[in-house]
């Protein structure tokens, strides 16, 4: 079992020079988990749509012992009111607000009691209006990230300004009458245009510098003598791979046709002036602003210094914001006083800037994802996802071609070692890279890499399959079968272009390889030792359904296992008394939007991070408070885990072309 200090101790040796400290990891001491005192952790978590919201000694109350109707909508006011509850003398008090792209208009909207009319907009304003207006000056920083393709001025001019008018200064009425109440709105989700690119030197040497990390990268198997290791069926298709991404003529691309907005803000973090935090899986949508639409997710409250990262955490944004990008035309910030709608996109964002001052308390361990690195200005994230797609190519590549010795030995032994954050390391530091800016993904790795009892998973998907509906990706003749063409995959051999993340893959191996269950003592019993994963439905989901098979999980983790010599009979036994896959329901009318991690139930981690691949800015806590991961085993993750449906773990259950389904049998 590892703990919060051997998790921070793992970020900082990836980060030598502290640039991502209080950035992208953090250890900070805190006065309780929720806030209702530090002896109180049932407040602590903020799950929808099983248990009833815990009642708190707050400001907001339920009025029965039904739940709130907008339960993520008063956990929101609930962080303002104990963040504003007892303010400095004076200056400036900041609100940071981040999201998922949108102006959630009906969310804000929303009554989240069960009686009276209140609601997120009337209540922040309300509390913004009681502070004095001669010592303070409110500052409210909304943050947002999406991959639309609509350039900055489309995107604030379509429907965002015109949303976020609607809800604070609708007709002739402010909701807010605090003379020196600021609002920002950003949005951040850089990409690189074509034309300024052959205009700004400094853009080009940044683009150059990403080429020549991704050359390293490849170099880096190569070097490994993979090639000698394999028979000459691969070989050659092998060979073809690594070079393809290595040529001028397509990592060259990058020059002529730009980069396109591959990351950008997906975190959910509410933070009062640096005393309160909630953060989590939940975006402040309309969809989370009643009861009807059927998803679970996850957030949990912290006041303390956890709230002061989280602050860091968003200048880190604002200060790109700030900054002058010509290459970027899809990145905006825009300001105005909150009394009366009068927008600029002139002014600085003023930023929080301050240290964490408490030294004893509830130990809270903030990671992040975040964008660049002291040198670039796109974010570096890209790296990690060129690493992805290159493991993902030669996995398939393996799978069809090299046989068992293949993918347990070279693929597991050489080709990812080879490319690990370890190894890579000394490359990204002379190009000022870390994969600190990683640091959320790195510490779930580590996390399960070193529990010893029990692992817990509670997310939508484990592998990335939102680019099957992409229909420029997936079409005839696409991008996708482009790829297959030139790697020769055909048929059922093709890859269908779902990314896993092979690094959590072989830490959920590793830990299971580790397990001695017997028949009385195994993952079928609530306390036995083992993997427990709840993921979406497979149909049925509105988006939100998990588009891959419970079975290509499994069969990755078999040769993550070194386990291939074993008959399937053998293994399924092995596997199905260490790891349980369950469904939030079998048709879609419940589905997981969860992106939660226990280990051991020491650990517990609650963001907005995904386990599978994904290269946005992410913000999420570490635990190690048995009373609060206690709140959230029982009172939800318990009841959701006894209402779900075992998933099928056939060899055909939503087969699609390409999936594996247990060859080599």
């Amino acid at each position: 079992m590892t703990s919060l200090d051997k998790l921070r101790d793992i970020l900082q040796k990836y980060d030598p020079k502290g640039n991502f400290k209080n950035i992208a990891y953090h250890k900070t001491w805190n006065e309780s988990l929720g806030f209702t005192g530090p002896d109180q952790a049932s407040d602590f978590p903020v799950g929808i749509p099983y248990s009833p919201w815990p009642k708190t000694e707050g400001d907001v109350k339920a009025a029965s012992e039904k739940p709130f109707k907008g339960t993520i909508a008063a956990a929101f006011v609930d962080t303002i009111h104990h963040g504003l509850d007892s303010s400095p003398n004076n200056g400036e008090i900041f609100i940071d607000i981040t999201s998922l792209n949108g102006a959630w208009f009906y969310w804000w909207n929303t009554r989240h009691t069960n009686s009276g009319e209140s609601h997120p907009a009337k209540d922040l304003c309300d509390r913004i209006n009681a502070l004095d207006h001669d010592k303070y000056t409110p500052i409210v920083r909304i943050l947002l990230g999406n991959s639309d393709n609509l350039t900055a001025s489309a995107s604030w001019g379509n429907d965002m300004r015109n949303a976020y008018n609607n809800t604070f200064w609708s007709g002739d009425t402010a909701l807010c009458n605090h003379p020196k109440a600021k609002l920002y709105v950003g949005f951040y989700s850089p990409d690189f245009v074509k034309a300024k690119l052959q205009e700004d030197a400094r853009i080009s040497a940044e683009v150059d510098t990403l080429i020549k990390i991704i050359r390293g990268m490849v170099d880096k198997i190569f070097v490994s003598g993979i090639l000698d290791r394999l028979n000459n069926s691969i070989k050659e298709q092998h060979e073809y791979a690594l070079n393809m991404l290595k040529r001028d003529e397509l990592l060259g691309l990058v020059k002529t046709l730009a980069i396109p907005a591959i990351s950008w803000n997906h975190g959910k973090v509410v933070a009062v002036n640096g005393k309160t935090l909630m953060t989590g899986g939940g975006n402040f949508w309309d969809s989370y602003a009643d009861d009807k639409h059927g998803i679970s997710d996850f957030q949990c409250k912290v006041k303390g210094d956890a709230a002061v990262s989280a602050h860091s955490f968003c200048d880190h944004f604002w200060r790109y914001l700030n900054d002058q990008h010509p290459s970027d035309d899809h990145s905006y910030q825009y300001s105005t006083n909150f009394n009366k709608p009068n927008w600029s996109d002139q002014e600085k964002v003023p930023l929080f800037e301050r240290e964490p001052q408490s030294t004893s308390g509830i130990p809270v361990l903030s990671v992040a994802k975040v964008g660049s690195s002291e040198n670039l200005g796109y974010p570096v994230l890209i790296i990690d996802a060129v690493r992805d797609i290159i493991l993902n190519i030669l996995f398939r590549l393996f799978w069809e071609y090299g046989g068992r010795f293949a993918v347990s030995g070279v693929f597991k032994g050489i080709v990812m070692p080879s490319i690990s954050d370890d190894a890579m390391l000394p490359d990204l530091l002379k190009e000022g890279v870390t994969p600190a800016a990683w640091a959320s993904r790195i510490a779930r790795r580590e996390a399960i890499n070193n529990a010893s009892h029990s692992v817990y998973i509670d997310a939508q998907i484990i592998a990335m399959c939102f680019q099957l509906d992409a229909a420029e990706f997936t079409k005839k003749d696409g991008a996708l079968d482009k790829i297959n063409a030139k790697l020769g995959l055909k048929g059922e051999q093709k890859w269908d272009g779902v990314m896993w993340p092979y690094d959590l893959l072989q830490a959920l191996a590793n830990f299971m390889n580790k397990l001695k269950p017997t028949s009385e003592d195994n993952v079928k019993n609530e306390a036995g030792p083992g993997v427990r994963i709840l993921l979406s439905s497979q149909t049925g989901g509105g988006g939100y359904e998990d588009q891959t098979a419970a079975n290509e999980l499994k069969q990755r983790v078999r040769w993550l296992t070194g386990l291939w010599s074993m008959s399937t009979a053998d293994f399924n036994k092995w596997f199905d008394d260490r790891c349980e896959i369950r469904r939030t329901s079998a048709d879609g009318s419940l589905v997981n939007h969860c992106k939660v991690t226990c280990c051991d139930r020491a650990l517990l981690y609650v963001g907005s991070d995904n386990p599978y691949p994904n290269y946005n800015q992410e913000h999420g806590v570490w635990i190690d408070n048995k009373a609060g991961i206690n709140a959230w085993y029982d009172n939800y993750w318990a009841p959701r885990w006894s209402q779900s449906k075992v998933a099928d773990m056939s060899s055909n259950a939503g087969k699609r072309p390409g999936t594996m389904d247990g060859a080599f049998n």
